[in-house]
């Protein structure tokens, strides 16, 4: 009792001071992200960050900028936002074969270069730059949430002062790159993944599918994740089906032989049996619902905002899959799904 007392004032006390270290975290995790954020001085010296410069400066949103040069080989004019072949926001219109990243991170760059006027290729990277020090800082606020869910407040702002001091962020957060773009929509997903597996409301699947789904137009290699979401969707099964062990336990009184035939007296118990079987099937058969429904979710998000992964040229494009195997089979998979 007297070590109860003792450990709880100093638990209240934390909480209390809580708001106020996070918030100086998030300054310093600030102070070195925006800090130097042209640090080549315009030469453009990272290989990765100069390529999506070079093609976030070329493609342009249809209807709210003029895209630059004629329009690919096939196409009258250029097309609409799914229109594959001829949407002048599709890298691979502008000549740039070798495009294999997420189309979300440049979209949001493009869009928001064009709302402030940095569209050029001396000026779009800086907006990239500040973009990925703002997702990478969120990364911070992110993982104080997670951690004070999962292990309580003091492992939560260590580890929100161990990620807010990491070099390695603080290095990819001066980056135009696709990785800090990433990290949010994937955290997100985990979040959604604890809420999934704490058993709450079915939207959760949603949430959840829709920040995977973003996290892969982000990048394409993330779809491991989709394994999370799984272990969280079984364990919520688990849970579900362990509260009522003991009821069906003590319900559940069969025949003792298979060859007992159900009398009248003994139909109102059948019909229980039945009605408890069907209480143990309930729990994994809503889990798989909800993935499937989070899988859909997904899919639909990806199409949105990785749109060139689809022919088009409208959101729903019916067209025969190629079960071509050359690209691998996970890449098959995805060309057969969209």
């Amino acid at each position: 009792m007297e070590e109860l007392k003792t450990t709880q004032p100093q638990s209240n006390h934390l909480h209390r001071v809580a708001p106020v270290a996070l918030a100086l975290i998030l300054i310093f995790g600030a102070v070195v992200r925006f800090s130097g954020l042209n640090w080549d001085e315009d030469q453009h010296l990272h290989p990765d960050e100069r390529f999506l410069t070079m093609v976030s400066s070329a493609i342009s949103i249809p209807g709210l900028s003029q895209p630059i040069g004629v329009p690919p080989q096939g196409c009258a004019k250029w097309g609409s936002y799914f229109d594959t072949k001829c949407s002048p926001l599709n890298p691979y219109n502008h000549d740039f074969g070798l495009f294999v990243y997420g189309t979300f991170p440049i979209f949001l760059t493009r869009l928001v270069g064009e709302l402030l006027g940095q569209t050029g290729y001396g000026e779009i990277h800086l907006v990239g730059r500040v973009l990925s020090a703002l997702f990478d800082l969120a990364t911070v606020l992110l993982i104080f949430f997670i951690g004070r869910r999962m292990y309580g407040v003091r492992v939560a702002l260590l580890g929100a002062l161990f990620l807010a001091a990491s070099v390695l962020d603080i290095q990819q957060s001066h980056f135009f790159t696709v990785d800090t773009f990433t990290n949010v929509p994937i955290l997100l997903a985990f979040w959604c993944a604890l809420d999934i597996a704490d058993g709450k409301p079915a939207r959760a699947f949603v949430y959840a599918g829709a920040a995977f789904g973003l996290a892969l137009a982000g990048r394409i290699n993330i779809a491991p994740f989709a394994v999370v979401l799984i272990a969280a969707g079984a364990l919520r099964a688990w849970r579900a089906w362990s509260e009522g062990a003991h009821e069906r336990e003590s319900a559940w009184v069969l025949p003792e032989t298979l060859d007992e035939r159900p009398t009248t007296e003994d139909c109102g118990q059948d019909s229980s049996v039945i009605g408890h079987r069907s209480s143990v099937i309930d729990p994994f058969a809503r889990a798989f619902i909800g993935l499937a429904a989070a899988a859909l979710v997904a899919l639909i998000v990806f199409r949105i905002f990785q749109p060139y992964a689809a022919m088009g040229p409208h959101f729903v494009s019916p067209a025969l899959p190629k079960f071509d195997t050359s690209r691998g089979i996970v890449n098959m998979l995805f060309d057969v799904a969209l």
